[in-house]
């Protein structure tokens, strides 16, 4: 179910076009059905696919998205896609991207989210105003060279900058729709992140913006409301402030882990580089995924013979032919 927040047209660039077009080849459908299914002129196709024409309809790309894949979740699908390539892209095209992503994906809202955030509420004694009034204070740009003239709810390039980011306006009405009275069953992940973002820095004092922000990436995280494009403020985060605002025992944790690939590429060299760089291009290709398989709990079988450990990596990489080799219809992991 589509909100006020969904995008009602996309713009189309060069690099946007091309991915498209090559999204089409791969999955082996030709224009010509494309432009027979969706009554379009024998041009529409060749034009859109070289970014001649510069915007389109939302649920249409949607709808040729999944015509392409033969499926209901061709967007997602492109927007993997594009995240190969991402680096690639033009500033513009990387903009586009991160609308389609964020204002035109939509997620089904898990009703135990939406308790745990109504709970909160009323531990915090957090009003829908004040939530409404820290989200729309946008706190994080609104320091920013020309924010005033900002459109709102659409991700920009801010002036003078490299930050891509979005200029929220939430109405009161919508949170209280949203949260108390159900009248949505599905959400836009900027506004389900901004909502948690702001809860965490209203009630408890006790964090700062980027471990409110952490945590409402983690909470996303665990009800998989995950991004297909990597966050496209990550590259403007301040590490050494993040790693700063850890607690005790998480900083220490990040050291031991910093501390322990070190040592495995100092002591075991080739081998060692190999292994790391495998982590690199499976982290590459599928960052939440390779975060999920690195954290799995290993250390019941730390008893166990160094033979039933390889026979278990053998298991493993089995597994890994296995589902290489299926048709995957979901992207959620537990």
């Amino acid at each position: 179910m589509s909100d006020m927040f969904t995008l009602k047209s996309v713009s189309i660039t060069s690099d946007i076009g091309m991915a498209l077009k090559n999204f089409r080849i791969e999955h082996d459908v030709t224009a010509k059905s494309i432009i027979s299914v969706f009554k379009k002129s024998s041009s529409y196709i060749s034009k859109l696919e070289k970014g001649d024409i510069r915007k389109i309809d939302g649920h249409l790309l949607i709808e040729i998205c999944n015509f392409i894949t033969n499926t209901d979740t061709g967007l997602k699908s492109f927007l993997k896609t594009l995240s190969l390539r991402y680096t690639d892209l033009s500033d513009e095209s990387k903009v586009i991207v991160a609308n389609i992503d964020n204002l035109l994906v939509e997620h089904i809202i898990p009703s135990e989210l939406i308790t745990e955030i109504i709970s909160y509420m009323k531990e915090y004694d957090i009003s829908i105003s004040q939530l409404a009034n820290k989200i729309n204070d946008n706190t994080d740009i609104k320091d920013n060279d020309g924010y005033s003239d900002i459109p709102v709810n659409m991700f920009m390039l801010y002036p003078n900058s490299n930050c891509i980011s979005i200029k929220l306006s939430v109405s009161e009405q919508y949170l209280s729709d949203l949260l108390f009275y159900k009248k949505y069953k599905t959400v836009h992940r900027v506004i389900i992140e901004a909502i948690l973002y702001s809860l965490y820095r209203v009630g408890n004092n006790k964090n700062n913006d980027i471990e409110a922000r952490s945590n409402a990436i983690t909470k996303l995280n665990f009800y998989h409301i995950t991004p297909y494009i990597s966050s496209p403020k990550i590259e403007h985060l301040d590490l050494s402030d993040f790693l700063e605002s850890l607690n005790p025992d998480s900083l220490g944790a990040y050291k031991k882990v910093c501390s322990r690939l070190e040592t495995m590429l100092l002591l075991t060299k080739d081998y060692g580089t190999k292994k790391v760089n495998q982590i690199e291009r499976n982290m590459y290709y599928d960052l939440p995924f390779s975060f999920a398989f690195m954290s799995i709990d290993l250390t019941s079988l730390k008893e166990q013979p160094k033979e039933s450990k390889q026979d278990f990596l053998d298991d493993v990489k089995k597994l890994v032919d296995k589902y290489s080799k299926a048709k995957q219809t979901m992207d959620l992991y537990e």
